[in-house]
């Protein structure tokens, strides 16, 4: 109802006035919301015809540019494909909308050079084509322009942190992420206009802050210690501290609606570290849809089932883990340990096949029992490692005694859904 009658509105303009900015920008806007591509492109392309372009509001041209930076040809979707675009001024070879992109981008530049967001969606653009010197240029572009103005601009010094990040420069990513999070807090004058779309979020904010605490709180600690207000932290702190700002960052990014699979599977690590077993779990069955590009994922609910003395959960865990690696297993006639996809492939299963041993001694199945601890020594053997937990395990399993001895669980739970062990980052 809302949206015909809307479309119905700025339809009427433009037959009153075919050259009508206003109208336009109205079904332009409209078209974005809905998400209604073929719509986008077609009033793109008369607005470029009619050589009006420029009077398109500077925020609704660069909602456009982060509109068609979010097209990316992927598995599900392709423009030549799907919608039949050929032409060279909106796509280019590899089917993304780059062209489309630069040209509005071009317009908007022209239009209004100092507008912030203008820099944030040029530097989106260049990220997307792997330009990370321009990334950096324009983004710091992009701050001087808010400042300029007396303002500080979120989005930019996010961006910012998050390319520190990238780089592996935790404390400049630190440093700028932290002023983008005050930034939040004082949104700059354009970001009240009409159109205006954010791009970035807070949410993202604290779950890069939540990064660099899980993976280079030593590097940050050392420039930052005395600044750190969340904790004190003696030169002795192990590293229950950094995970537990880790977790605070990770806990506020969903808190404001952010979230993803790396972020859900750190915090369950971090929650099974401190066993809290059951919130470990609550963020690991977010991950189903990650399960299959990182199977090792089920080796954690698994153990964690375990640990809530769930144990026929938690070996149905590790039997799907086993079966997706034994089928990769086959395929490895030698296997490499400097291998990192061989590492985890028979680390993996001389894992799983401990635990699994550990379940059927539990309950009470020797044959079982001792197959799978022996198959843990085999997989691990393959890589020339010793199994220490299964020969443990297999050496006093079934001894007679007079208080039975719970078997040893192998807690090496992956570091992160991409990085199997920490040693790997």
């Amino acid at each position: 109802g809302q949206y015909l009658k809307s479309r119905q509105y700025f339809e009427n303009i433009l037959k009153v006035d075919p050259n009508s900015w206003v109208g336009y920008a109205g079904l332009l806007n409209l078209f974005i919301e809905r998400d209604n591509l073929p719509e986008v492109l077609s009033i793109h392309t008369d607005l470029r015809a009619r050589d009006i372009l420029t009077d398109i509001p500077s925020p609704l041209l660069a909602k456009l540019a982060h509109y068609y930076l979010g097209k990316n040809r992927s598995d599900t979707f392709n423009v030549r494909v799907d919608l039949g675009i050929q032409s060279p001024r909106l796509k280019d070879e590899e089917d993304n909308l780059v062209p489309a992109c630069r040209g509005v981008l071009d317009a908007l530049k022209e239009k209004d050079p100092d507008y912030p967001p203008l820099y944030v969606a040029s530097a989106k653009l260049a990220a997307a084509q792997r330009n990370l010197k321009l990334v950096e240029m324009l983004l710091k572009e992009a701050e001087q322009k808010a400042e300029e103005k007396g303002e500080r601009y979120a989005a930019a010094l996010q961006l910012l942190g998050e390319y520190n990040y990238t780089i592996k420069q935790p404390v400049e990513a630190y440093k700028y992420l932290n002023a983008a999070i005050t930034a939040y807090q004082y949104p700059p004058e354009f970001t009240y206009e009409d159109f205006y779309y954010e791009s970035e979020s807070i949410g993202k904010a604290y779950a890069f802050l939540g990064h660099i605490f899980y993976y280079f709180f030593d590097k940050v600690k050392f420039r930052f210690g005395d600044e750190l207000d969340e904790a004190l932290l003696d030169e002795d702190a192990d590293k229950m501290a950094n995970l537990d700002i880790a977790r605070q960052k990770y806990e506020l990014a969903i808190q404001e609606n952010f979230s993803s699979p790396e972020v859900r599977y750190n915090l369950g690590r971090i929650y099974y570290v401190n066993q809290n077993y059951q919130q470990a779990l609550e963020q690991w069955l977010n991950l189903y849809e990650d399960i299959v590009t990182n199977p090792q994922v089920m080796f954690a609910i698994g153990n964690a089932f375990y640990h809530m003395n769930n144990l026929e959960a938690s070996k149905g865990e590790y039997l799907k883990m086993i079966a997706v690696f034994e089928r990769k297993a086959e395929s490895i006639r030698l296997p490499r340990p400097e291998r990192k996809e061989h590492r985890i492939i028979f680390q993996s299963l001389a894992s799983a096949y401990n635990n699994l041993g550990a379940i059927y001694q539990i309950q009470g199945s020797e044959t079982k029992s001792s197959i799978a601890y022996w198959k843990a020594i085999d997989y691990a053997s393959r890589l020339g490692m010793e199994n220490e937990f299964a020969r443990v395990n297999l050496a006093r399993g079934f001894k007679p005694r007079t208080t039975p001895i719970m078997p040893i669980l192998d807690e090496n739970i992956p570091y992160s859904i991409d990085i199997f062990r920490a040693d790997m980052r």
